[in-house]
């Protein structure tokens, strides 16, 4: 069989009558794709719980609302969140109730007091009623008696440390309680957003005594640490202060030396209540007006605590004794009417629901926005409430939405602020913790541009605290949700940003025309070098040239009478340019050039090889008449002597070769296989070599020495043997 079509989820609030509550909750069916009530049936048994076929069938086919307990079965086999639909439900019901209770009943007396200050505060007019706290009264009394600085109550949310200063404390101090403390002027301030000017107006009273009562706020509601730390230094100068803060905010106490010592000694820690405690302070405010409570009643309460107050309870607690007074039969406090309050869990979200229906749609909406404009959102921290100013509510569609809030005593108002009557609020009102959960990025992000825009307004309108570049974005996206306190400060942040971005654009253009101009700059110096080389080597080949030809033509002038000079002179010529005139002074110079130098007939054979020696001053000549002769040589060379004839061998001189270092030494070898080494001054006198060698065969022909003068070879003269 195939699956029914998924629709859209139905929302359990929209019924506005039992009629149509039973349609939701078949809807809800349909939409969890049960198509019958056998397969509703199966999915309960899978989910834990039971829903009978014939059960089902009667609670949804009738003209009565379906049980709580139906419903919690049914939506869990439905697989989807059971308190909505509860809550839904409770209030059908209440609604129900009041419309068929008939008018004759003894709920008549309700004008009487009320002992239960609901989601409120004890006031020090209340302390009549209030009980459960009297050790703790005396604890901190004794503790504020022996303080050298400020004494800290501290504890969750909803552990009643606002009752217990203000019910507790103060009353306990008229009551002189302490030595002259009936005689003492006390103040009670919250910080508020603006905590120097809340403690200013306090400090023109002279009080004796400063209890400042939700001191989180000035972490919550003052953006300025210049204005925090001030208003922290003047408040603990003073003789007598008492703060009320919640634990979590411990932390940022400790930035405070001021605070410090409260912390370590001078702090009372709220633990819960105790069942003996919870018990009194259901039982005795009743007491205190005449009351009764049924015979069960605490303790079926005190069951749905757990046996004792849990963190956070105490304004639920309150709240649901209050709704409870209001269902009174007679002077009793019933189960009954307990019961129809939706209990601790459930009553908070019945009141709440109750007066929202009531309002129309257009209502509804301004209550939304209304409510969620009095919540600062924990950035990093747990939601807390906002004091809204309620001269800039007046005017606004508020003002009956406003009205039915304070009739619910969801909210309170003083003479100058609005304020949710307790935090509680924000978790046990379903519908309230949805708007939350849907919309607090979006709220958080308002919240941060109000509070720049305070900070801007604040400290003087500096540009600097403007909103810019993707901050700026983001708020623009969306239009229609800026809040009117920061409508100017958005309308400043993007003047700012037009104004940079003709700024940025003019700068963008200078510079893109800076680099035009430099690009242009760059590539005429680059042409104008370019030119400048190649003129230079122009000019310098000119000048070449013109060396050229005018060399060549003195070479050309001296070719007969200094032809040596002159082909030298015709050479440079040519290196410098190779002209036509360069070219015919080499060819003419060449043609008239004697390459002679000096001649000398005297050897009367053959010349066998030439050697010079190595400082290039004396030339040997080795001849097949058995001599060897020896000529100085000039500079340039030439043969500027008589030679040497070194005639000793017995055969055809074959080799003569200098040493390669030192003085002038000359070696021969002739073909009387004798080698002889002929020092300078052997040379010079012409007489026999002081030394001979004599060989390994007869006939020896060419000489070797080592690159260092110290061996020298011999070899035969065919170059057989060494």
């Amino acid at each position: 069989m195939p699956r029914p079509a998924r629709t859209c989820q139905p929302d359990p609030w929209a019924a506005k009558d039992q009629a149509e509550f039973r349609e939701s909750l078949r809807g809800l069916m349909r939409w969890a794709g049960h198509g019958s009530l056998h397969q509703l049936e199966a999915a309960a048994v899978r989910r834990g719980t039971s829903m009978p076929v014939s059960t089902a069938n009667r609670a949804l086919n009738n003209d009565r609302l379906p049980t709580g307990d139906f419903v919690e079965r049914m939506v869990t086999a439905c697989g989807v969140e059971v308190a909505p639909w509860l809550a839904a439900r409770d209030a059908l019901a209440d609604r129900r109730y009041l419309l068929d209770t008939p008018r004759s009943t003894p709920n008549a007396d309700r004008t009487d007091e009320c002992p239960y200050p609901g989601l409120a505060a004890f006031t020090a007019g209340q302390a009549r009623w209030f009980f459960g706290r009297e050790e703790t009264i005396a604890e901190l009394l004794d503790l504020l008696a022996g303080a050298t600085g400020p004494v800290l109550v501290s504890g969750p949310s909803g552990t009643g440390k606002s009752s217990l200063l203000r019910a507790g404390l103060l009353p306990g101090l008229a009551d002189g309680r302490l030595p002259g403390s009936a005689d003492w002027t006390c103040a009670v301030i919250t910080p508020t957003a603006h905590p120097e000017a809340e403690l200013a107006r306090c400090l023109d009273g002279r009080p004796d005594l400063i209890v400042v009562d939700q001191f989180e706020e000035v972490f919550t509601l003052c953006r300025d640490e210049t204005r925090r730390r001030a208003f922290i230094e003047t408040l603990c100068a003073q003789d007598r202060v008492v703060l009320g803060m919640r634990a979590d905010f411990h932390g940022h106490c400790a930035s405070y030396p001021q605070l410090v010592g409260a912390l370590r000694q001078g702090q009372l820690l709220l633990g819960p209540m105790t069942e003996g405690q919870l018990r009194a302070a259901m039982g005795k405010p009743a007491a205190a007006v005449g009351l009764d409570l049924q015979t069960g009643l605490a303790d079926v309460i005190i069951g749905e605590l757990g046996g004792r107050d849990q963190p956070g309870a105490l304004p639920l607690l309150a709240h649901t004794l209050m709704a409870t007074w209001r269902h009174r039969t007679g002077r009793m406090l019933t189960i009954a009417g307990y019961r129809l309050t939706g209990g601790v869990s459930g009553a908070i979200a019945k009141t709440a629901e109750r007066a929202y229906q009531r309002l129309s749609a257009d209502q509804q909406e301004a209550a939304r926005v209304l409510l969620l404009r009095m919540i600062q959102f924990g950035d990093g921290t747990a939601d807390t409430r906002r004091h809204l100013d309620r001269a800039k509510l007046v005017g606004e569609s508020a003002d009956p939405v406003l009205a039915a809030l304070v009739d619910a005593r969801l909210v309170t108002v003083n003479e100058s602020t609005v304020v949710l009557a307790h935090e509680a609020i924000l978790s046990a009102w379903p519908r309230l913790a949805s708007w939350i959960e849907a919309d607090r990025a979006r709220l958080l992000a308002g919240q941060r541009l109000v509070a720049a825009a305070e900070g801007w307004e604040r400290d003087g309108r500096h540009e600097s605290d403007l909103y810019r570049g993707h901050r700026l974005a983001a708020v623009l996206e969306r239009p229609g949700e800026t809040p009117e306190a920061a409508a100017e400060f958005v309308r400043a942040s993007v003047r700012r940003e037009h104004t940079e971005r003709r700024a940025a654009a003019r700068r963008t253009k200078r510079l893109r025309q800076l680099v035009a101009v430099l690009s242009c700059l760059v590539l005429l110096a680059a042409v104008m070098t370019v030119v400048a080389v190649v003129s230079r080597q122009d000019i310098v080949r000119q000048r070449d040239i013109g060396l050229s030809r005018q060399i060549a033509g003195t070479a050309i002038a001296l070719r007969m009478s200094d032809p040596d000079l002159a082909g030298q002179l015709a050479v440079a010529a040519y290196d410098l340019a190779s002209t036509a005139e360069a070219r015919g002074a080499i060819m003419t110079t060449l043609v008239n050039l004697d390459p002679t130098r000096s001649t000398d007939a005297s050897s009367a054979g053959p010349v066998q090889m030439v050697a010079f020696s190595a400082d290039g001053t004396s030339m040997a000549a080795a001849s097949r008449d058995a001599t060897a002769r020896v000529w100085a040589l000039g500079d340039p060379p030439s043969l500027v002597s008589t030679p040497v004839d070194l005639a000793v061998h017995q055969g055809e001189v074959r080799a003569a070769l200098f040493a390669p270092a030192g003085p002038p030494l000359l070696v021969t070898s002739a073909g009387d296989g004798k080698v002889r080494l002929w020092p300078t001054s052997a040379i010079r006198q012409g007489a026999d070599a002081p030394l001979a060698i004599p060989g390994p065969i007869r006939d020896l022909g060419p000489l070797a020495f080592s690159g260092d003068g110290s061996l020298l070879v011999a070899g035969a003269h065919p170059g057989r043997n060494v």
